[in-house]
C-alpha cells in the first residue's frame, strides 16, 4: 500500500522524484545551494540506481522473503536481486539484534565466515576527517534501541569487510583498506539512529528520513528489522580521475538482520564506490559482473548468465578475480580499469586516490551518537 501511495503521489506531482538511495523530497522543499540545472544533470549524466541482494544462497537467519520477486524502488532507478554471497552465516552467533515487531525475542543473525578474519581500521588522525565511510545502527519506532548489545557484533562485521579489502589488495601487490570512522581509539564508530516505523519497508524511505547526506561520507544503516538482506546505491560513471561522482558522497546502504556479514557489508560499499560500470568488460546488466567467483558477481534475476573464469570459491569473498572489472591497484597501460573508473583509486580507501573536488560541507548530521 505504501509504495503504491508513493507512486501515486509522484505521478499527481506531489512530491519530487530524484533517483533512487535520495528518497522522496517535497516539491516546497528547498535544497540549499543546488540550482536546478545541477539537478537535471543528476538525472541526464549520473544517472544512479539501487541494488539489492536477496539471501537465498546464504542459510537464513530469519523467515522473511528477500527481494523475491524484485521491490522497486522508484521508476528512475531500478532495484534488482541478486543470489549468493561466500561469506555463510554462522547460526551458532548470538544475535545482539531482535524482532522488527519490537517483541523483544533475540535471533540469530549472521557474524561472518570463520574463514575471514577482522582487521581493524587504520588509525589516522581524529578518526573522522576526510572521507570516510559511516556505520550506524538503525532501529525503528517501537523498538529498544540495542546498540549496547549490538556493537561488539557490528564492529567485528564491520573489521571483517575490512579485511576483506586488505585480503584482496594484497593479491594485487597493494596495501588498501577502508577509511572508517572510528573513535579516539581507533575503533570503528557505530550510532544508533531511530527511524519512523513505516520505514522498515522503503529504502527510499530511510535514506531520506535519516537525514545523512555530507558530501565526505558513505553510509552504512545496519537496520533491525528482516524485511531484506542489502541495498545500496550506484551511480553510473565510469570516467577515470577523482572528479568521478562516486568518488564523492553522499551515497547509502542499509543491510537487514540476517545479512550482517563481512561480505554482504564489503558488497554494499564497493556499489558505493562504484562496482560496476555498465562498461565494464563483464557487466551482467544489474550492476554486477558475470565472471564469478568474485565478491561482486552473482547470478541475478535479470542479468546475464554467469561464466566461472574464477574457480576458486575463496575468490566469493575477494575484489575483482580478473582485476578487469572494477578493482585493480595496479591496471596494465591502457587496460579498461587504467582508462576508465577504478574503485582502487576511491578516496574512501588508504592507499587509494585524492578526494572529489566538493563544496565546503558541515558534518551536522555526524553529531548523532
Amino acid at each position: 500500500m505504501r509504495k503504491a501511495a508513493e507512486r501515486a503521489a509522484r505521478l499527481t506531482g506531489e512530491s519530487f522524484w530524484i533517483p533512487a538511495g535520495l528518497g522522496r523530497l517535497p516539491a516546497t522543499f528547498a535544497v540549499a545551494a543546488v540550482s536546478v540545472v545541477a539537478l537535471v544533470s543528476v538525472f541526464v549524466t549520473n544517472p544512479r540506481i539501487t541494488v539489492t541482494v536477496r539471501a537465498d544462497a546464504l542459510p537464513s537467519a530469519h523467515d522473511s522473503s528477500q527481494c523475491s520477486p524484485a521491490q522497486p524502488v522508484d521508476t528512475i532507478a531500478r532495484t534488482v536481486c541478486t543470489n549468493g554471497y561466500g561469506e555463510s552465516a554462522d547460526r551458532g552467533a548470538t544475535s545482539t539484534g531482535r524482532r522488527s515487531d519490537g517483541a523483544g525475542a533475540p535471533i540469530n543473525v549472521a557474524s561472518g565466515s570463520s574463514t575471514l578474519l577482522g582487521k581493524a581500521p587504520v588509525c589516522d588522525g581524529d578518526g573522522t576527517s576526510g572521507n570516510r565511510i559511516a556505520f550506524y545502527y538503525a532501529y525503528f519506532a517501537g523498538q529498544p534501541n540495542d546498540l549496547a548489545a549490538a556493537r561488539k557484533n557490528l564492529i567485528n562485521v564491520v573489521e571483517r569487510a575490512n579485511a576483506l579489502v586488505y585480503e584482496s589488495s594484497q593479491a594485487f601487490g597493494a596495501d588498501q583498506s577502508l577509511r572508517i570512522v572510528t573513535d579516539s581509539n581507533c575503533v570503528p564508530l557505530i550510532r544508533a539512529i531511530e527511524l519512523p516505523a513505516v520505514d522498515e519497508d522503503s529504502f527510499n524511505a530511510t535514506v531520506r528520513d535519516a537525514h545523512l547526506d555530507a558530501t565526505n561520507r558513505k553510509y552504512v544503516l545496519f537496520a533491525n528489522t528482516a524485511h531484506y538482506c542489502g541495498l545500496g546505491t550506484l551511480d553510473f560513471d565510469d570516467q577515470p580521475g577523482s572528479d568521478n561522482v562516486n568518488n564523492g558522497g553522499p551515497s547509502w546502504a542499509r543491510i537487514d538482520l540476517g545479512c550482517w556479514t563481512g561480505a554482504v557489508t564489503a558488497h554494499e560499499i564497493f556499489h558505493m564506490l562504484g562496482a560496476v560500470q555498465k562498461s565494464a568488460p563483464h557487466y551482467d546488466g544489474t550492476g554486477h559482473c558475470t565472471d564469478d567467483f568474485d565478491l561482486m558477481c552473482y547470478q541475478s534475476a535479470d542479468g546475464k548468465p554467469v561464466s566461472v573464469q574464477c574457480p576458486d570459491p575463496v575468490m566469493q569473498q575477494r575484489l575483482d578475480c580478473g582485476g578487469d572489472d572494477y578493482y585493480n591497484p595496479h591496471p596494465a597501460p591502457g587496460s579498461y580499469l587504467a582508462t576508465h573508473w577504478n574503485t582502487a583509486n576511491s578516496s574512501f580507501l588508504y592507499g587509494g586516490g585524492s578526494p572529489r573536488t566538493t563544496p565546503p560541507i558541515t558534518l551536522a548530521a555526524e553529531a548523532r551518537s
